[in-house]
């Protein structure tokens, strides 16, 4: 591929403006990466937090097998 001088300079400047859409583009989504920018805790939850058991199962059957763990605890060794 031979480009004449001309055709190299809108080449070169058709990249470059491409590179500056990107990176324009990518500051909306760059800072939503780190921690400090994470969603709050209700947009975690899914829509209008109406299935957050679902997503958060494992920590709601941790939860529950402590809670039931403690309450036959309770019944066998106290009462």
């Amino acid at each position: 591929m031979h480009l004449t001088p001309q055709e190299m300079k809108k080449y070169e400047q058709a990249l470059e403006r491409q590179r500056k859409e990107i990176w324009e583009k990518s500051k909306k989504n760059r800072y939503k990466k780190t921690w400090y920018y994470s969603p709050p805790f209700y947009q975690r939850l899914g829509y209008r937090g109406r299935n957050w058991w679902r997503l958060n199962r494992k920590w709601i059957e941790l939860l529950a097998s402590i809670i039931v763990g403690i309450s036959l605890y309770y019944l066998a060794i106290i009462e």
